[in-house]
């Protein structure tokens, strides 16, 4: 596969009775590699993004001692692999039967952390 993308251009020149004619060739390099990069960390960014978005609604639902019924249930069983590693790090915290769930917290710390570390290292391959 030719990463060069070559364009040759030709232009004639009449000098007395003589025509000239001039052949430049120019050299390009196609961005096809940048651009599927590019495309893969934005898809990073997206995926990170909308986890810790999940997480943080877990947090506030937590937070607000709701009801583990229908899609609060669903939310906690999505997130649940995601802030389990962090169970036990601190006390539980359970005022007026809501809970403050610290551990939601340092999952989309983790989260920022491990995109940038992946986005780092996508952004040296390119």
């Amino acid at each position: 596969m030719d990463d060069q993308a070559k364009t040759v251009k030709v232009e004639e020149e009449q000098v007395g009775d003589e025509v000239v004619q001039t052949q430049s060739v120019e050299t390009a390099s196609k961005d096809s590699s940048r651009h599927a990069a590019n495309k893969s960390i934005q898809v990073i960014y997206y995926i990170a993004g909308v986890l810790a978005l999940l997480i943080g609604i877990r947090f506030v639902l937590y937070l607000l001692g709701a009801n583990n019924v229908g899609i609060v249930s669903f939310l906690y069983t999505i997130t649940q692999p995601f802030v389990a590693p962090f169970y036990g790090i601190f006390g539980r915290t359970i005022t007026y039967g809501a809970r403050i769930e610290i551990e939601s917290i340092l999952a989309i710390v983790a989260i920022g952390v491990v995109t940038f570390i992946i986005v780092g290292f996508t952004r040296l391959l390119k």
